[in-house]
């Protein structure tokens, strides 16, 4: 029981990541393709209510991540081991997603210099 109560936690907080990094790449697509002079008509699909709607699911997901299981951050005593199965998931990222920045020693590509070509 207790190590379902940690995969699903894992699980469900890497969803919201997942969904969190879907947010910021749609807005930095769009950006980077006018950025590089393209016109927006030529894309086959318009997301409706772009900037508003990546930017919200942003906002949106990182509330949840943070909002997990609040209650044990707050008050008199710290419940660290609520805190730490609410929250296992966010630092196994952190160390996935620096570890492999650091191997392949990767960085943020600017909105000019981003592939949007189709192969």
């Amino acid at each position: 029981g207790v190590v379902y109560t940690w995969l699903l936690n894992a699980s469900g907080m890497g969803g919201f990541i997942a969904w969190l990094g879907i947010a910021i790449s749609h807005y930095r697509f769009r950006k980077a393709y006018v950025a590089q002079g393209k016109s927006l008509d030529d894309l086959p699909y318009k997301a409706k209510w772009f900037p508003f709607g990546p930017v919200f699911a942003f906002v949106l997901c990182l509330v949840v991540i943070l909002g997990q299981n609040y209650p044990s951050l707050i008050g008199g005593t710290i419940d660290w081991y609520g805190a730490l199965v609410s929250y296992i998931g966010l630092p196994l990222f952190i160390i996935v997603w620096l570890g492999y920045k650091f191997v392949k020693k990767t960085k943020v590509i600017s909105l000019q210099e981003c592939n949007l070509e189709m192969k």
